[in-house]
């Protein structure tokens, strides 16, 4: 049976202690690589698989950098076409997807040319509401976008999940929503890759009081821990209540300190969650855990190599990335100076 047509709540177990799954002890390693120039505020990223590029979204500087497999910058790509980009992002067909700013998707020749722009904030609208602003997108297929932002409807405002179609984003669809006062409408804001596609089928991390997947068809998979008493539901860290300039730091030093779910991807079939592991003595450990969206199986847990505060996933045909990520200090005050560039090869063994 297959996960769209399961009914009820799935629940599936996250390992802390490494040896409780086959293939736990195989460490998620690569060569490192130094790129000779950082990028400043590095959120989103992806593969040019053709040229073999690492395509990383400078934030800060408005741009898109460009790297080789070695870090060396190849170029920084600014435009008058779209402002400050925002997130990037592929297709299953390959095409090259990139937010800016202005709430504007923009689908990109592989010389960086719009092709096509979808005015998210504009054509998001129906009698269910006006979608005002996005925070996370995730091309499903090449058809649709599952898309986390805040809709609109007369004087009141709530997070939501939604389905929409590429060529008539009218047509949208409310897969969950979530409350804007929330934590979990917070966790949305700290620029990590919570909405994950696998094929043209869609999956969402919420952290809600018990962070869980959600899966299509409206499906959830609550998120266990194997801890020395047994089995415990995963729990969310503690946010400041507002996230703001001033409270930056504050945020991800609490972050830093707690075991989460730091990311979701969705890889030739299979669903990719990173959870971070702090340390008993304040430093920071990272596994991968591989899940069989179908079965809700997990298929190995695995370390990986890096003990950086913060982790940008970059998966790609050749090579995975791992962008290594200082400590944050403030808004645009985070140092990244390396990459751990791991075979593709590794994420597909058993």
């Amino acid at each position: 049976m297959r996960i769209r047509e399961m009914q009820g709540l799935l629940v599936f177990a996250l390992f802390l202690g490494l040896g409780q799954q086959a293939g736990a002890d195989s460490l998620i390693a690569g060569e490192r690589v130094n790129f000779s120039e950082s990028p400043r505020w590095a959120i989103s990223g992806t593969w040019d698989e053709v040229r073999q590029q690492l395509l990383l979204v400078d934030v800060l500087g408005g741009e898109i950098d460009r790297y080789d497999a070695r870090g060396t910058l190849l170029g920084r790509v600014k435009s008058q076409e779209f402002r400050n980009p925002v997130l990037i992002g592929r297709s299953l067909g390959g095409v090259l997807w990139l937010e800016d700013e202005d709430g504007r998707l923009l689908r990109l020749s592989e010389d960086f040319k719009p092709q096509q722009i979808i005015e998210l904030t504009k054509q998001v609208v129906s009698d269910q509401g006006k979608l005002i602003s996005v925070f996370d997108w995730v091309p499903l297929g090449d058809s649709d976008f599952l898309v986390f932002g805040d809709l609109n409807k007369g004087t009141s405002s709530i997070g939501v999940v939604l389905r929409v179609p590429i060529k008539e984003p009218a047509r949208f669809q409310i897969l969950r929503k979530v409350d804007i006062s929330s934590p979990a409408h917070r966790f949305f804001l700290l620029g990590q890759p919570y909405l994950a596609a696998v094929d043209d089928r869609g999956y969402s991390l919420l952290a809600e009081e018990t962070p869980h997947v959600l899966g299509p068809g409206g499906q959830e998979f609550r998120l266990v821990r194997a801890t020395k008493a047994g089995r415990e539901l995963l729990g969310r860290p503690d946010l400041p209540d507002r996230v703001t300039m001033k409270t930056t730091a504050l945020l991800f030093s609490r972050l830093e300190q707690s075991y989460y779910p730091a990311g979701l991807f969705g890889w030739k079939g299979f669903l990719y969650l990173l959870m971070r592991v702090p340390g008993t003595d304040g430093d920071t450990g990272w596994n991968l855990l591989k899940i069989d969206p179908v079965t809700t199986q997990i298929v190995w847990t695995r370390p990986i190599d890096s003990s950086a505060h913060h982790l940008l996933v970059v998966p790609g045909d050749r090579f995975w990335a791992f962008v290594e990520k200082g400590a944050v200090k403030g808004p645009g005050n985070q140092q990244i100076e390396s990459f751990l560039r791991v075979p593709s090869g590794v994420f597909e063994s058993p």
